[in-house]
């Protein structure tokens, strides 16, 4: 599953994971999740498309 710089399907990539992994998210919106992770060393807040 893709997480994304914004909540958006046009958004950019930030990072991925494979489908099944474990994740800590909040609820953003009706479709989204947000994500804290780390990109290059740098922690980011990300966002998930909920119907994944």
């Amino acid at each position: 599953m893709n997480v994304r710089s914004r909540a958006s399907t046009k958004a950019s990539i930030l990072t991925s994971f494979p489908i099944g992994s474990v994740l800590n998210y909040q609820t953003f919106s009706t479709h989204w999740y947000e994500i804290s992770t780390t990109v290059n060393g740098k922690k980011v807040t990300g966002y998930i498309q909920r119907n994944m």
